[in-house]
């Protein structure tokens, strides 16, 4: 902390990494990830209102491969589990090892504190990149930026369609309204003439 001028003393200035902060934030990016993943498994169960969104799907999918990957341009962390971020365990109420079973990730800040002390530009080069390699979390952030987009991104391009076919139901609509009132129309003329045939049917035979 500076806090002003001395006079005829030395002053010792210590600049580190605020490593604590930079834990915190990993965790937050930990907690995002598994919200979005919960929020977007729900979306895409059976009983959600996007379970038939297929494209939604292969980006959960693409999510979590990229969480859970290796990264072939880092040498001495080479995925996010040898950093402390991990893959939720099967448990007795959770057995399943599939990808789609177990979803959560969990951070073990030690375990991340201990890799950052041991080799912080490894961490950094795992994170968001090197020079051989572009980070997880960039790969990450890439992706998502992709989806957001604004006009080709996936919900974009999903809001386009919808209003579209929302437009073309709109036309069948008002079209099929026209040929009931057409056929109303018809059918009001035919009973009108029915009902003209029988009151001349009825004088013709009160006159017989």
């Amino acid at each position: 902390n500076l806090k002003g001028l001395t006079k005829d003393t030395s002053v010792t200035l210590k600049v580190e990494r605020d490593k604590e902060t930079l834990a915190n934030a990993v965790s937050g990016v930990v907690d995002s990830y598994n919200e979005l993943m919960k929020n977007v498994d729900e979306a895409i169960a059976s009983d959600g209102d996007l379970k038939n969104e297929s494209t939604l799907k292969l980006i959960r999918n693409q999510l979590r491969n990229l969480m859970t990957s290796s990264d072939a341009g880092t040498t001495v962390f080479r995925n996010l589990d040898s950093i402390g971020i991990k893959v939720g365990a099967a448990s007795g109420s959770n057995i399943a090892t599939s990808n789609s079973a177990i979803v959560s990730m969990t951070f073990d800040k030690d375990a991340f504190l201990k890799a950052y002390d041991a080799d912080q530009d490894a961490v950094k080069a795992l994170i968001v990149g090197g020079d051989n390699n572009k980070g997880i979390f960039i790969k990450v952030e890439d992706l998502v930026e992709s989806t957001l987009k604004s006009i080709s991104g996936y919900f974009a391009s999903t809001e386009a369609s919808y209003n579209k076919k929302i437009k073309d139901l709109d036309q069948k609509i008002t079209k099929a309204n026209k040929e009931v009132e057409r056929y109303k129309s018809r059918l009001e003329t035919k009973f009108r003439s029915m009902d003209l045939l029988i009151s001349q049917m009825q004088q013709q035979y009160s006159s017989f």
